[in-house]
């Protein structure tokens, strides 16, 4: 929740604005606000009497509030005054980065199969084609398989770990195949 405070005309008005949702209150009564587009993200202007005021988003991430196109300047007296939050803008700033990552965490665990997974899945889908589809190769198959996708959703490895033992199962089922076929099992 955002908060000004300014004084127009010996009147002054205090501006509540909640980014989340865009309402905008003027001295806590709701006020009709109209959406632009802009260069950094969505703008909203309303009215105060005769009085264009515009909120608009900031490069920092913040936003400000403009009064017939200048910016609303504080009130000389700190305690008067100015624009205040909840929170510290910092605190805004590392909330929105965490839930960021936190975002990008969840996508890459709901990745079933990750895309590097691959490389080692397409020599393991011809296993079956040199057994012959031979029971022993399909079954050789379906574990490799199975192994590689466990290998490959295990949160307590790097990422590179989980390449390196999944290049290791690659190699050690077709290791497994070429001794079955030179012992004529398949």
């Amino acid at each position: 929740m955002l908060n000004w405070q300014i004084e127009l005309e010996r009147t002054t008005y205090n501006i509540r604005f909640n980014p989340q949702n865009g309402e905008i209150s003027v001295n806590v009564m709701p006020v009709q606000a109209v959406m632009k587009h802009g260069a950094r993200g969505i703008q909203y202007a309303f009215m105060i009497g005769q009085h264009d005021c515009d909120i608009i988003p900031t490069i920092e991430g913040g936003y400000r509030l403009m009064v017939d196109g200048k910016p609303a300047l504080k009130p000389k007296s700190y305690r008067q005054a100015s624009r205040t939050l909840d929170e510290p803008a910092m605190i805004f700033r590392r909330r929105r980065q965490y839930e960021a990552d936190r975002a990008h965490r969840v996508n890459a665990i709901q990745q079933f199969i990750p895309d590097w997974l691959w490389l080692m899945l397409i020599p393991m889908s011809i296993i079956p084609v040199v057994g012959q589809l031979h029971p022993y190769s399909l079954l050789l198959w379906v574990i490799g398989v199975g192994i590689l996708i466990l290998v490959a959703n295990l949160g307590t490895f790097k990422v590179t770990e989980r390449q390196a033992i999944a290049y290791m199962v690659t190699f050690l089922c077709w290791s497994v195949l070429i001794i079955l076929m030179s012992r004529e099992l398949i």
